[in-house]
């Protein structure tokens, strides 16, 4: 008697009935699953895109040389004075185009990068107020209120300055900052005197 032949029939075949379109998408390197590839690269891209542009920013912030940088990336424009202003009109321009918060940033970035060669508190806050004022305009302000003369604490400038601090030495030495800068004011007539007996 002759045994009937098996016939195996492969049940991963796609059915007759099926779509010509899910067929084709569930083949291996398909243009759906292409498609699907595609989109995900292109969100990574625009992600990746993203946080290197945040990267680059910061960075710039932090690193770059405060003196070839403004709001509008050229370098006509600096930000650093390259000498102290010998007026009070000059420091008071100065600080007015501190209301630009990026140059208000760029500013205590350039405080860190140019006044750390001192372990000091004291010693790092007069250093900032010297590169930014000579004691002959400074004679024209006053830490504490006169009838007389610009009271500085009101000034962008003295913020930038006690940021900067802050960072450097942290919060809790607030009352260190306001000392000394009290002191940088109150002195700077004798500190001119001096000079010109040295002369």
């Amino acid at each position: 008697m002759r045994a009937r032949k098996r016939v195996h029939t492969d049940t991963s075949t796609v059915s007759k009935d099926e779509p010509k379109e899910v067929e084709e998408s569930k083949q291996p390197g398909s243009m759906s699953e292409l498609h699907k590839k595609i989109d995900n690269l292109i969100v990574m891209v625009t992600a990746l895109t993203e946080e290197v542009i945040a990267l680059k920013k910061e960075w710039r912030l932090e690193n770059k040389d405060p003196l070839n940088i403004n709001s509008h990336g050229n370098i006509n424009d600096i930000i650093y004075p390259e000498k102290p202003f010998e007026t009070p009109e000059a420091f008071i321009q100065f600080n007015n185009e501190l209301k630009l918060e990026e140059k208000f940033d760029l500013l205590v970035n350039c405080f860190l990068q140019k006044c750390t060669y001192t372990v000091k508190a004291k010693s790092f806050i007069f250093n900032c107020w010297k590169t930014l004022i000579t004691d002959e305009a400074a004679q024209h302000f006053a830490w504490i209120n006169t009838t007389n003369k610009t009271l500085v604490q009101n000034l962008l400038a003295t913020a930038a300055i006690k940021k900067a601090f802050q960072k450097k030495y942290g919060e809790d030495n607030v009352n260190v900052f306001e000392e000394k800068s009290k002191k940088f004011f109150l002195n700077s007539k004798d500190r001119c005197v001096k000079r010109r007996k040295k002369q």
